[in-house]
């Protein structure tokens, strides 16, 4: 019998080997793609389920437009394709047609797996767009609006901070490269400011251009920092956009300092993508301001500061500049058609939200509420530091009288169609950017091109597993098995291990990664048979033979695995994405292989060759 440590060790094995299958085993479903068609609350009264599939169908039948399966659950219709790309092609069809009326209209995508791997929270691997095909757009970032903001608000502190301080006589205005300069014909009153805790608070870098003039730079740090908040606030903003979509796990991530990387694997027809993406609509609440006459507004005779003129259905309308609350306090929102046929949008605020608008309306019943929408253009130009040049549309989108206070939740009237519903409620359930982004890049890969990658890498697997398995058992006879065995576990474990890591994205690299790594493995058993072998030709005991082959070959093993992983350390950090990828895979291969070189086989030979029975060693 074998010790009860080994058998310990078995155990672990096993349990490694069962979780392995679990967190593997999605890889080989497929994906099923689906149109989800549900009715309209109102209309769901009295239209019939049978009357809405027929619907659906026919729409279907007259565009030549093949659907795979159709299914019917909680009146809703459920259309299953075979591909991403036939599924938009319906989707862009069902949009078009009377069914958008009365209907909402969603994509989804669902794994074929049984739902037993679910509960372990177990998925496939995404696959990158060299793999699978798809679409990728390179945004660019427009920090000069952001940069122009954050002066704006500091600018803003401080002249709030002068006013409390009663620091008199001091200017401050903005120069260039996005600096303030205080000015002041009290020196002291600078001195103060330069070294006051609220400069270092901002990160301000202050320089005396003369006794009376004071300037201040923000740090490039700070700059950077900023920049990186929110590039990570508009990667989750794109996140949701395209979740809401109904397109699952798109590929978000940040390239160089000001540009985001959108892959969409699978995905060909991207002109409902690029439409969301370019999207740089924001939301704002203003009062109306009714203190001015009509007529005066027509004659352009007025004299006000606080306001600007803005023309809605050829009516001119003087709003305050300055918005009560924007669309960030939005929590959600989605769109409705009520008994009179006709199109709301119903609009939820968070807890501050609530209590903005509660105190507006309470103090200003009987006035009216414009909700103004603010796009960033770009015409392709490009400003002296590479950024797109953006121009400012804003529009009025409703205007409401206030009837009664209003609390965290209300609903804007008068829109003209669903469509235009519901993007305005996937914009103001999802948020606006905090800076406008401008599409600068944008590529597609066949997917034919992915499917002879795929076919490619998994043959190049195959091939180099059989050529293993023939050198290895010729080799070492039963040892070589025993390695072999390893050799599948230790890729088994690469396969879980990367479907559990977060965002974690399968190319081509990460597919050289992966034999290189099993290379590894297989180089780790090469060392250790030849160790053993050569100790028994020494006329050493199998027993003792055993023990120290593996005990003579671990440093040797560690060396070449450590040197490895440093340099995969390094790529990882000054890599870009493709490099970082083959970076993590090969990392993950080197922590499994030497888990399956050192301990899977050499449970299994104390397992099968027990010390006290081992007279002879296959090898």
């Amino acid at each position: 019998m074998f010790s009860r440590f080994a058998l310990f060790k078995l155990y672990i094995i096993i349990i490694l080997l069962l979780l392995g299958i679990v967190y593997a085993c999605p890889n080989f479903y497929k994906n099923t793609f689906l149109i989800k068609i549900s009715l309209i609350k109102n209309y769901s009264y009295h239209y019939s389920p049978k009357k809405h599939i027929l619907d659906v169908v026919n729409v279907l039948k007259n565009k030549h437009l093949n659907y795979v399966k159709l299914e019917v659950k909680d009146r809703s219709v459920f259309l299953h394709f075979k591909n991403i790309n036939s599924q938009l092609e319906a989707f862009e069809v069902l949009n078009k047609t009377s069914l958008c009326k009365t209907s909402v209209i969603s994509l989804r995508s669902n794994t074929s797996f049984p739902k037993f791997f679910s509960i372990f929270g177990a998925k496939p691997i995404l696959l990158g767009l060299d793999l699978q095909g798809g679409t990728r757009f390179l945004l660019q970032v427009n920090t000069n609006n952001v940069f122009e903001i954050h002066r704006l608000s500091i600018i803003k502190y401080f002249l709030s901070y002068f006013s409390k301080n009663n620091y008199n006589n001091v200017q401050i205005k903005p120069i260039s490269n996005y600096g303030i300069e205080f000015s002041s014909p009290n020196s002291y009153l600078l001195d103060k400011i330069k070294y006051e805790s609220n400069v270092k608070r901002f990160n301000l870098i202050c320089n005396r251009k003369s006794q009376y003039v004071l300037s201040a730079n923000f740090s490039k740090t700070y700059l950077t920092s900023i920049i990186q908040s929110v590039i990570e606030k508009n990667i989750y903003i794109l996140k949701n956009r395209i979740h809401h979509l109904g397109i699952s796990e798109p590929i978000v991530h940040q390239q160089g300092v000001n540009f985001i990387a959108v892959e969409l694997p699978g995905l060909e027809n991207n002109i409902q993508v690029r439409e969301v993406l370019k999207n740089n609509v924001s939301i704002e609440f203003h009062l109306v301001n009714n203190s001015v006459d009509t007529r005066a507004i027509r004659s352009n005779n007025y004299i006000t500061n606080d306001s600007k003129l803005y023309r809605m259905d050829n009516v001119l309308v003087l709003l305050y500049k300055r918005p009560f609350m924007t669309g960030d306090y939005i929590t959600d929102a989605n769109y409705i058609v009520n008994d009179l046929n006709q199109i709301l949008v119903n609009v939820k605020l968070n807890r501050l939200g609530g209590k903005i608008m509660s105190e507006i309306t309470k103090n200003n019943i009987g006035e009216h509420i414009a909700i103004l929408s603010v796009e960033y253009t770009n015409d392709k130009t490009k400003s002296s530091n590479n950024n797109m040049l953006l121009y400012k549309k804003e529009n009025i989108i409703n205007i409401a009288k206030i009837s009664s206070i209003l609390d965290d939740s209300f609903q804007i009237i008068g829109i003209r169609d669903v469509s235009e519903a519901k993007k305005l409620s996937i914009l103001l359930k999802t948020g606006s950017f905090i800076s406008p982004v401008t599409i600068v890049e944008e590529s597609i890969v066949g997917p034919s091109i992915g499917k002879k990658n795929i076919r490619n890498g998994i043959l190049s697997c195959i091939i180099s597993i059989t050529l293993c398995l023939c050198v290895m058992i010729i080799r070492y006879r039963k040892s070589g098995l025993i390695a072999f065995i390893a050799l599948m576990f230790n890729f088994l474990l690469i396969l879980a291990i990367m479907s559990i890591l977060p965002e974690m994205v399968l190319t081509m690299p990460g597919i050289a990664s992966i034999l290189l790594t099993l290379a590894f493995s297989i180089d780790a058993n090469v060392l250790i048979n030849e160790r053993i072998r050569e100790e028994i030709n020494n006329n050493v005991y199998i027993r003792e033979a055993v023990h120290k082959g593996y005990n003579r070959s671990y440093l040797s093993i560690f060396d070449a695995n450590v040197t490895m992983l440093i340099i995969s350390i390094v790529l990882y950090i000054v890599g870009t994405d493709v490099i970082k990828n083959f970076a993590i895979t090969t990392i993950v291969g080197i922590f499994t292989s030497l888990f399956s070189s050192l301990f899977v086989t050499r449970t299994i030979v104390q397992v099968f060759y027990p010390d006290n029975k081992i007279r002879n060693l296959s090898i």
